[in-house]
């Protein structure tokens, strides 16, 4: 029997507004930012 395959994807989209806005999450700096959106996509 074949086990389950799932690759997992986690990544940043460096952002440069106001910290306060919905969904912004602090991250490693990047680029002069530490503020960033955070994505993750998962593929079974």
């Amino acid at each position: 029997m074949e086990g389950i395959k799932i690759s997992i994807d986690i990544h940043d989209w460096m952002y440069y507004g106001d910290i306060d806005d919905e969904m912004v999450l602090g991250t490693q700096p990047k680029n002069g930012t530490s503020y960033a959106y955070k994505f993750a996509t998962v593929n079974a």
